[in-house]
C-alpha cells in the first residue's frame, strides 16, 4: 500500500512540474482547477490534482 501511495505522490509531482514547465498547459489546469475550486471545494480541487483523479473529476464538473 505504501509503495502505491508513493508512486502516486511520484506522477502527481511530475504531473506538476510539467504543467509549470508548459506555459499552455499551466493555463489549461488552471482554469479547470478554478473550475473544481468554485464548483466543490477546495479539498476535492486538491484531489483532483492527482492523475488518476484529474481528467475524471474535470469531465464530470466542468
Amino acid at each position: 500500500m505504501y509503495s502505491s501511495e508513493l508512486n502516486t505522490f511520484h506522477q502527481s509531482k511530475s504531473l506538476i512540474l510539467d504543467i509549470l514547465v508548459n506555459e499552455d498547459s499551466f493555463n489549461e489546469v488552471s482554469k479547470q482547477f478554478r473550475c473544481i475550486l468554485k464548483n466543490h471545494g477546495a479539498f476535492y480541487a486538491l484531489v483532483a490534482l492527482l492523475p488518476p483523479v484529474y481528467s475524471y473529476m474535470y469531465s464530470v464538473c466542468c
